[in-house]
């Protein structure tokens, strides 16, 4: 049965406690819900009432439903669209995630925007709209989508969603570049994590608390947070979780100069991207490898692959870091400045990663400072981006 919700007529609905002598104790008692929700009908703080609620509040009333609801609304069922739940189904998700299909994704989940859906249904439609938005780079849609599910969740006294909720949102602020938010977001995240029993949301939340750490240089954080996702990834076979975030803390391994084993990361991070199907990440861990064994053996850097980073339009930072790097360990100041260039280009809306890309094209014009010239007004914006989020410059 769909879970519908429908806003209340709170003057008649408080006439008709009146009418028949009903505290709101008793109304809550008769229910079997708790006293604060029927102050909060009472006092107008709750605007809208799920569906089997109001069935059974007409009922105690001994009104049709109808008349507990504005009269713009009609108290029927809205069945839910076949088509919208596989859509929302965690196996097509899990495909759209192994593909990067999220441009298309977010076209089909669009073509349901219009339709009359019930209020679960239309929760899972907002969720999935304001991840797709975000992978695809489009922050302010991000923002609206998933406001809209955090209020309707609350509408629906769903935990489970509004844990995803301030989840997804934690992971916009941190792209957004804003780490304090985004933190905060978690917090509330947390508070309702126990209350779900959701592995993959748990997942989800220490891998979310580990990149926000590994941004703010807190190595050891960092670590323990992408542990703790990949207990829980690995003993559950989330396969596409484990890889990017194996792929996460080879990154950080091998930012902190921890080469033996970001090695034996990147080879795990290639292991389960295969065992899921993601390409793309088999792709990047290859990468990893090659640079690793350069820096450790001291040879050139084959950089076969560095096409993946023209050829991809959106913001990839672990690979188009990997990338930069190699270029300029092969002293390819052409490519890294290529390089640098396309990483500025591509991310602009997502302002730590901007700020990222900027100090790296400093380093090349500090190193061919004949070569290169720079704009002082970037570089003191990418500072102040910095150090606007506790992350030190160097």
């Amino acid at each position: 049965m769909a879970t519908e919700s429908f806003s209340l007529c709170h003057d008649t609905l408080n006439s008709l406690f009146r009418e028949k002598g009903l505290s709101q104790t008793a109304v809550a008692e008769k229910l079997h819900i708790s006293t604060k929700t029927v102050q909060r009908w009472s006092n107008r703080t709750a605007r809208r009432i799920r569906s089997e609620l109001l069935t059974n509040l007409a009922a105690l009333l001994e009104v049709p439903a109808e008349q507990l609801i504005k009269n713009s609304e009609s108290f029927k069922m809205r069945p839910h669209n076949p088509l919208l739940e596989e859509l929302l189904q965690d196996s097509y998700l899990q495909f759209v995630r192994v593909t990067d299909s999220w441009s298309s994704y977010l076209r089909m989940l669009r073509s349901f925007q219009s339709e009359e859906l019930p209020s679960s249904q239309a929760l899972g439609l907002f969720l999935q709209m304001g991840a797709a938005t975000l992978h695809v780079g489009q922050m302010r849609a991000s923002r609206f989508y998933l406001q809209k599910a955090h209020d309707l969740a609350v509408t629906l006294n769903d935990p489970r969603a509004l844990t995803k909720c301030y989840i997804l949102s934690a992971f916009r602020e941190e792209q957004a570049g804003s780490l304090s938010v985004a933190l905060l977001h978690l917090e509330k995240a947390q508070g309702f994590l126990k209350s779900t029993n959701s592995l993959s949301l748990e997942a989800d939340f220490h891998f979310c608390y580990g990149r926000i750490h590994a941004h703010l240089r807190n190595f050891h954080m960092a670590k323990t947070a992408f542990r703790k996702c990949l207990v829980i990834a690995v003993k559950n076979k989330f396969t596409a979780r484990a890889a990017v975030t194996y792929l996460e803390l080879a990154h950080l391994q091998f930012k902190f100069g921890f080469y033996k084993q970001s090695y034996l990361s990147f080879q795990r991070t290639s292991k389960y991207a295969q065992k899921s199907g993601w390409a793309h990440g088999i792709s990047v861990a290859k990468v990893g490898l090659n640079l690793v064994q350069s820096i450790k053996t001291k040879s050139h850097f084959p950089q076969v692959t560095k096409n993946l980073m023209f050829a991809n339009t959106k913001v990839d930072v672990r690979l188009e870091d990997l990338l930069f790097q190699g270029a300029v360990l092969n002293g390819d100041m052409e490519s890294a400045n290529k390089m640098a260039l396309a990483r500025i280009k591509k991310s602009r809306t997502t302002p730590l990663h901007f700020a990222y890309a900027i100090l790296d094209a400093q380093v090349l014009a500090e190193k061919n400072p004949s070569n290169y010239s720079f704009r002082e007004s970037l570089l003191s914006k990418a500072r102040d981006t910095l150090k606007r989020n506790g992350i030190p410059a160097n």
